[in-house]
C-alpha cells in the first residue's frame, strides 16, 4: 500500500465584515465546489457528504480517493470544521488497475474567522490522507520510493487545492 498524507495551512483576508464573510462560507453546498480536484458525489443527512478527490498524476495514473465527511458550523466561535464522517458506510473498496487506483481516504479542514477592521482574516487548514493500492505498473519499484513520490505529489496537490479554494472564493464573492 502507498501511505499518503498531505496538509497545508493558509491565512487570507476576505473583503467583508465577519458576519458577511462567515455567512458566505457557511453555504457549504457552494464552497465545497471551490475546491480544485474535488467533486461532491453524494449528500447525506445531517451535513454529511461523500466527496471525490480525482486527479491524473505523472500524466498517466488516474487517482480517485473518496472521502466521507461531516460539516460542523460553530457560530459562537466563528469556525467551520469539516472532518471525516464516522463510521463511514459503505466503505469504498480499494481497486487498482494498470494506470488507475480507487480508495477510501480522509479529508479534513478547519476555517476560523477573525474580524480585522472592515475585513475578515480567515485561518484555513486542510489535510488529506489515504492508504492506496499500488498500481500494477509500479509494483517493481521499492515502497519507500513510491511513498516519497506519492507524498510529494499529494503535498503539491494539497497546496494547489488550498490556493485554488482561496482564489475561487474571493472571485465568487467579488462577482456576487
Amino acid at each position: 500500500m502507498i501511505s499518503i498524507n498531505g496538509a497545508v495551512k493558509r491565512s487570507f483576508h476576505f473583503p467583508a465584515d465577519l458576519s458577511t464573510a462567515f455567512d458566505f462560507f457557511c453555504d457549504i453546498d457552494r464552497i465545497l465546489h471551490f475546491l480544485p480536484h474535488i467533486s461532491i458525489v453524494n449528500q447525506y443527512a445531517g451535513n454529511g457528504y461523500r466527496m471525490l478527490y480525482h486527479t491524473t498524476e505523472l500524466g498517466i495514473y488516474r487517482v480517485n480517493i473518496y472521502c466521507d465527511l461531516v460539516v460542523e458550523i460553530n457560530r459562537q466561535k466563528p469556525s467551520i470544521n469539516i472532518h471525516p464522517l464516522d463510521p463511514v458506510s459503505p466503505m469504498v473498496r480499494s481497486e487498482v488497475g494498470l494506470y488507475s487506483l480507487i480508495s477510501q481516504g480522509y479529508f479534513s479542514s478547519i476555517s476560523t474567522f477573525f474580524p480585522e477592521r472592515d475585513q475578515t482574516r480567515i485561518e484555513y487548514q486542510l489535510s488529506l490522507s489515504a492508504e492506496l493500492p499500488i498500481p500494477l505498473g509500479l509494483r517493481l519499484i521499492p515502497n519507500s520510493i513510491i511513498d516519497g513520490i506519492a507524498n510529494n505529489l499529494v503535498q503539491w496537490r494539497i497546496n494547489e487545492i488550498a490556493d485554488g479554494f482561496i482564489y475561487r472564493s474571493l472571485g465568487a464573492f467579488a462577482n456576487s
